[in-house]
């Protein structure tokens, strides 16, 4: 959605936000909505908020349902989100982080651009790094390289230039920074390595075009446990991922501690159950709720499982 215009933004929110409170708040069909929302049918609605990138839960209403009505299966193996009623605490507004997350992106095409002059070997299992230009430019000048007019010439004639001129560049002297010496591939490739596959980015690609050998299933098997993790007796061992996800809960103001997760829920899941809190307070019985929501795929058990959470919509 970033990439529309302000106006356009505008219209997607207001417009979605409309269609949400005419199902929820007032159990409008999905042709009502669109005919209020000036869409024309209900088929052209749900594809202009699939392409403004809302969730199709959003997008289609019913918690999620799909024109084919092809369901979710039941995932039963998830831990089970802990039963609701605790406290809320409201957050600051992810847009307030806006330009900073703007600013992190600028830096990190700047470092996508110096890509180029930079050089790596692998030796003794450390990456050697360094920045290479070698078209550089080297200035003479003739009144600070040479005391008399012999040298003047002299070296004029080393370089290929005009003694006639007072001063001239080469460009064939190279100019070589150190980066270090390191077991990781010095920054900002590690850090760039890392956005890559937070990004959600397929990996093999990335594979062909920076490892220097075959890629072997052991050495995906590698990647795998340090990205997604690994389980051990003792529980969880994060990966990169879990790792991100650790810090942004710190940032966000959540607690990083030893025991079971809380359990989570899809988008399609929050839905339903923001849809049973409502129909609850309503005074509409879990059976009648079921029988809503049979038709997406929920059973009898999700809708006392999701109903004990208390979840409700942001007003």
């Amino acid at each position: 959605m970033s990439s529309l215009s302000a106006a356009e933004q505008e219209r997607a929110v207001r417009s979605a936000a409309l269609a949400y409170h005419l199902r929820s708040k007032e159990g409008r069909s999905e042709e009502q909505i669109a005919e209020k929302l000036g869409f024309g049918s209900a088929e052209a609605m749900h594809q202009q908020f699939g392409r403004w990138g809302f969730p199709d839960w959003l997008a289609r209403g019913r918690a999620g349902a799909s024109d084919d009505h092809v369901k979710e299966p039941p995932e039963r193996h998830k831990r089970k989100p802990r039963r609701g009623g605790g406290d809320a605490v409201d957050l600051p507004p992810a847009k307030e982080a806006e330009a900073l997350f703007a600013s992190a992106l600028r830096q990190l095409e700047r470092e996508i651009s110096r890509l180029w002059l930079r050089e790596e070997r692998y030796r003794d299992r450390r990456f050697e790094a360094s920045y290479v230009h070698r078209s550089a430019g080297r200035s003479f000048y003739r009144d600070v390289d040479a005391d008399t007019d012999e040298e003047w010439e002299k070296l004029c004639r080393e370089h290929g230039a005009d003694p006639s001129q007072e001063w001239f560049i080469v460009f064939d002297h190279g100019l070589t920074l150190p980066e270090g010496l390191s077991q990781h591939p010095a920054e900002p490739l590690t850090r760039l390595i890392a956005v890559y596959i937070l990004a959600g980015m397929s990996l093999e690609p990335l594979l062909e075009k920076l490892h220097p050998g075959p890629v072997t299933a052991d050495l995906k098997q590698q990647l795998e446990l340090h990205i997604e993790g690994r389980k051990t007796q003792r529980g969880h061992i994060p990966g990169l991922k879990g790792e991100a996800k650790q810090v942004a809960r710190l940032v966000r103001g959540g607690v990083v501690r030893p025991g079971p997760p809380t359990g989570e829920l899809s988008p399609r899941e929050q839905a339903a159950a923001w849809h049973i809190q409502e129909r609850r307070l309503q005074g509409a019985s879990d059976a009648d709720i079921y029988q809503e929501l049979r038709q997406d795929g929920f059973t009898r058990e999700d809708v006392s499982r999701l109903g004990n959470l208390r979840l409700q919509a942001p007003e």
